[in-house]
C-alpha cells in the first residue's frame, strides 16, 4: 500500500471546484486569450506579424513556467498548433523546448474544427453516428407506427443537432 500526499479521488463533487480554483492563476500568465474548460487549455492569438508570433511563444514559455512552479504535467505531445486561413505564415511554436506539431483538423468538445474552418468532418461523423443509431432501430423494431418512429427519432436527433449553433450559425 503506498501513501497518496496530494490529489482528490477521480470522481468525486469535490475535485473539479479544487481544480478551477488550483489554475485560477494561470489566465494572469498569459497575454493573449486564453481557454479553459476542465484539463483542456487553449491559448488562442490573432498573428500578423513576427512580433504576434513571439508574444504566442512568449506565452506558451509561461505555460511551461506555470506548469513546472505548480508540479502541473503537461503532456506535450498531446499539444499542437494549428493555424487557420489559407494566408497563414505557419510560424512554429514549442512547449518545454518540444516542437508543436501542425493540426489541419482537432476535436474540441464534441465539435471537429478543421484549419479552414469547413464543417464537412463533422458533419460526415454526425451522419455516421444517425445513420448507425437509425440501422439499429430498424433492425430491433418491427413495429413501425408513426407514433413509436416519432419517439425514437429521439435516439437519431441528438446526433445531428448537438452543438449545430457552432457548426452552421
Amino acid at each position: 500500500m503506498l501513501k497518496v500526499i496530494s490529489g482528490v479521488p477521480q470522481g468525486s463533487v469535490l475535485g473539479p471546484i479544487l481544480f478551477v480554483i488550483f489554475i485560477n492563476d494561470l489566465p494572469d500568465k498569459i497575454k493573449n486569450v486564453i481557454k479553459l474548460f476542465a484539463d483542456d487549455t487553449k491559448v488562442i492569438s490573432l498573428i500578423d506579424n513576427e512580433n504576434d508570433s513571439s508574444i504566442l511563444q512568449e506565452d506558451l514559455n509561461n505555460l511551461h513556467e506555470w506548469s513546472k512552479q505548480w508540479f502541473m504535467d503537461i503532456n506535450e505531445d498531446k499539444c499542437v498548433a494549428m493555424h487557420f486561413g489559407s494566408n497563414n505564415k505557419n510560424y512554429e511554436y514549442s512547449l518545454n523546448s518540444h516542437k508543436l506539431t501542425e493540426s489541419h483538423q482537432e476535436r474540441d468538445l464534441g465539435v471537429i474544427f478543421s484549419k479552414y474552418l469547413k464543417n464537412s468532418a463533422h458533419i460526415a461523423v454526425a451522419t455516421r453516428k444517425a445513420n448507425y443509431a437509425l440501422s439499429i432501430i430498424k433492425r430491433s423494431f418491427k413495429c413501425r407506427d408513426k407514433l413509436t418512429i416519432k419517439k425514437l427519432t429521439s435516439l437519431v436527433r441528438p446526433h445531428l443537432e448537438y452543438a449545430v449553433q457552432v457548426w452552421n450559425p
